[in-house]
């Protein structure tokens, strides 16, 4: 059974540059001019007709002969540019003159290491890097590597020794030459190279993030928020203002990358740009600016949820909050709506990968029962979606648990040069997610795990999902992270069993309890709704944080192995 969005169809995305169609459609002219991005850091803003005006000089420079001051850039040749950088108005300036030329990007990720970025740059066959001054150490070790020339490297923004080229001197230097115009583009045109780690366990792959996707972002993006205003129109007797973003999220992943890059062409918005997410800084950034839109990740949520400083910080211009990027919990949004007071509608919380290029399922106010199971939503407008059986072909009936597989113009199509990757993921324009859902008899999606996540006891399979939700809702609310990861047996060694990871909640901290009381607590709670294979015979750890990337995805990888690490070392002591 194929499931169709409840908000329709998107038209037909013509055979346009992305450039086009967000620059030179007919309601473009029509919207007045607006404070496009902040830098928090610095107080610098710059308006939207400034940034265009900008990045069509840098898109001049990029394809204008060397001799000229340019880089003599070539569409449709094997140019891949990197951009490897922390959040910064010019790594936008980059990707809109980029796309403008059709020159791929690849969205390289700042916490890289020397080696991890070396191998991002090989499956991208990234020939060429614009840098941050403060990562050219790791820039310059990782080209090297793979056989990036020096000259070939150049500066996002600042100054460096020895790295003559930057966007500032690009623009300066090609600024007597005749502007470029957006060069001819086909809806499979390669626009963005940003980085996964795929639907199964396994290195990160190069997404081929398309023109017609950035088009069908947008339009996707522009229906969802018309259908928001019908569940909260806007007060008649309020002047109309521009809704003012945070980017704390960074800009190489999609989740930031959309929300900054994209979204505020397509929908007039102010984004306020912090280098990376620092707490305090966002804590002060929020009512300096009077935010309105806060997106943000289960972790950071978290973090400002649990921080006292918080409760002191004057919320009241947000309106709308969302989460994506992983898994929020019920109490969460509970305690956030008590934290964000003015909010229009309740807690936002999305499911996407990189793969649909933003968030394919999403909660809504006209769909009330989205909102009853955190994890759950609608298909944003255009996706369509299957649910699949264990044998990879059938669809289950509705209500049972299968694969999802979804498909649409916000879909990419592959992974960029990777057969093998391709093979597994994508069947005849189906994109297998890998994650497991259920669909309800209002068509409302729920998440119940990720199948590459499935512990295997006894040949039971068991859900960390299920197993996490079950700890978090302990009555006494004891924790407010939850991780549940298969660890090796005492007695078998090619056998896992269930092990969690906690986090404290402040009801936990206060309650008097030890921490070996509180884990004996939550064991016997575990034990008595689960079934015995499910129970957490790996043990219970209570820790003060869960590891996770700069994006929120909770490291289990780190779990694990420095619980096997740790039983190695007790074992040596024992001989």
């Amino acid at each position: 059974m194929i499931y169709k969005s409840p908000f329709g169809q998107l038209d037909p995305i013509p055979d346009v540059n992305a450039h086009d169609a967000i620059f030179n459609s007919p309601w473009a002219s029509q919207i007045p001019d607006y404070t496009v991005y902040i830098d928090a850091a610095t107080g610098k803003e710059w308006k939207k007709n400034q940034f265009i005006q900008r990045f069509v000089r840098l898109a001049t420079a990029l394809v204008a002969d060397v001799k000229d001051g340019g880089l003599g850039l070539k569409p449709n040749s094997m140019d891949i540019i990197g951009i490897f950088s922390k959040n910064h108005m010019e790594f936008n300036t980059l990707c809109h003159a980029l796309m403008m030329v059709t020159v791929p990007a690849s969205l390289l990720s700042s916490f890289s290491t020397a080696g991890e970025l070396e191998h991002l740059l090989k499956i991208s066959r990234t020939n060429r890097l614009f840098v941050e001054p403060d990562l050219l150490p790791v820039a310059l070790k990782a080209a090297a590597a793979v056989g990036i020339p020096k000259d070939r490297i150049h500066l996002v923004h600042g100054e460096a020794s020895g790295i003559p080229i930057s966007v500032e001197s690009l623009i300066k230097s090609t600024q007597s030459l005749p502007v470029v115009k957006a060069y001819p583009a086909k809806k499979d045109t390669l626009a963005f190279l940003p980085f996964s780690s795929g639907t199964s366990s396994g290195f990160p792959k190069a997404v081929s993030l398309t023109h017609e996707n950035v088009i069908a972002y947008g339009r996707s993006a522009i229906h969802v928020v018309l259908e928001m205003m019908k569940a909260a129109p806007p007060d008649p007797n309020q002047p109309a203002q521009i809704p003012v973003g945070l980017l704390a999220l960074p800009l190489y992943h999609i989740y930031g990358f959309t929300n900054a890059v994209l979204r505020p062409f397509f929908l007039p918005l102010t984004i306020v740009i912090i280098p990376k997410f620092d707490l305090e800084e966002t804590l002060r950034v929020v009512p300096k600016y009077k935010i309105t839109a806060l997106p943000l990740i289960p972790t950071i949520l978290q973090r400002i949820l649990d921080v006292a400083e918080a409760r002191k910080v004057d919320f009241s211009s947000v309106q709308i909050m969302s989460s994506g990027a992983g898994y929020a919990t019920p109490e969460s949004f509970t305690k956030a709506r008590k934290l964000f007071k003015n909010l229009m509608t309740k807690p936002i919380n999305g499911y996407g990968l990189t793969e649909t290029t933003a968030i394919a399922i999403g909660t809504s106010d006209l769909f009330p029962k989205s909102h009853e199971i955190a994890g759950s939503g609608v298909l944003i407008p255009g996706v369509e979606a299957r649910i699949i059986g264990p044998d990879g072909k059938k669809d289950v009936k509705r209500g049972e648990k299968g694969e999802l597989w979804l498909r649409g113009p916000t879909v990419v199509q592959e992974y960029f040069k990777d057969d093998k990757a391709n093979k597994s993921t994508f069947v005849n324009g189906w994109l297998k997610t890998g994650d497991t859902f259920y669909v309800d008899k209002d068509e409302v999606f729920h998440f119940a795990d990720r199948q590459k996540d499935t512990l295997k006891v006894s040949g039971m399979q068991v859900s960390p999902a299920e197993l996490e939700q079950t700890i978090r809702d302990h009555p006494a609310q004891l924790v407010s992270e939850a991780c549940v990861c298969g660890v090796p047996a005492a007695h078998k060694s090619n056998e896992t069993v269930p092990r969690a990871w906690v986090v404290l909640s402040a009801e936990g901290k206060r309650s008097g309890k030890s921490k070996q009381e509180i884990a004996s607590d939550l064991q016997k709670w575990v034990q008595e709704r689960q079934s015995r294979y499910k129970w957490l015979k790996g043990g219970v750890d209570i820790v003060d944080e869960i590891p996770s990337n700069p994006t929120g995805k909770i490291l289990k990888r780190v779990l694990i192995e420095e619980y096997v690490k740790g039983q190695a070392a007790t074992a040596k002591s024992k001989l």
